[in-house]
């Protein structure tokens, strides 16, 4: 996460990313991601910057000078991952991968795991354009739908949104999302979805 200062009439600018649990393999030469792996997630608005612990649904917030404001816990409920769970997290995950080979590297490093027993509390999260922040769950893994649970800044919840799970959310504004989907041969296609607006 890097916080940039701007002297000046120019706004201050947060790039959020994250950290992400890798697995290095003993049989083979090569590491991966771990599918349903712990992970620091971080987003950002115009003035916030959000960072989700996502196993425990731990929040932290920051204002654009890199001082923590706040902290909250999510209210959310850890669900038990079966085979099949463990087997789509993967296939998810190798999926999006950019290349053959990569995708098969990742393959053969991934059979030396175990497959995880628990979800995560967090898959994903975003910031709006209002500063409130969204958090993808893990309740309906199976379904072609995701469920987002959009909370204040102090994490008093506001609604719970309904996206396509195959939509990768990029910008979330006050009455829009505007994210793209991946078909089987790479192709990506923007789409841009409206919802009316949250009041406080």
């Amino acid at each position: 996460t890097a916080v940039v200062r701007v002297e000046g009439t120019a706004v201050d600018t947060i790039v959020a990313g994250g950290v992400q649990e890798y697995y290095v393999a003993r049989e083979v030469s090569g590491y991966f991601p771990v599918p349903l792996g712990e992970a620091t997630l971080a987003t950002s608005s115009s003035r916030r910057l959000f960072v989700c612990a996502n196993l425990t649904g731990h929040c932290q917030v920051f204002d654009t000078s890199g001082t923590r404001i706040g902290e909250f816990a999510l209210g959310l409920n850890l669900a038990r991952a079966g085979e099949r769970d463990w087997q789509r997290a993967v296939d998810d995950l190798l999926g999006a991968q950019p290349s053959k080979g990569v995708r098969q590297r990742g393959a053969t490093v991934l059979k030396e795991l175990q497959p995880r027993e628990a979800f995560p509390l967090v898959d994903q999260i975003r910031a709006d354009a209002a500063g409130n922040l969204w958090v993808r769950t893990f309740d309906n893994f199976t379904s072609d739908v995701a469920t987002w649970v959009v909370v204040t800044e102090r994490g008093a919840p506001l609604a719970v949104v309904a996206t396509p799970r195959a939509l990768h959310v990029l910008d979330i504004g006050r009455d829009y999302v505007l994210g793209f989907t991946r078909d089987g041969e790479g192709v990506e296609r923007i789409q841009l979805r409206q919802f009316t607006a949250f009041a406080r």
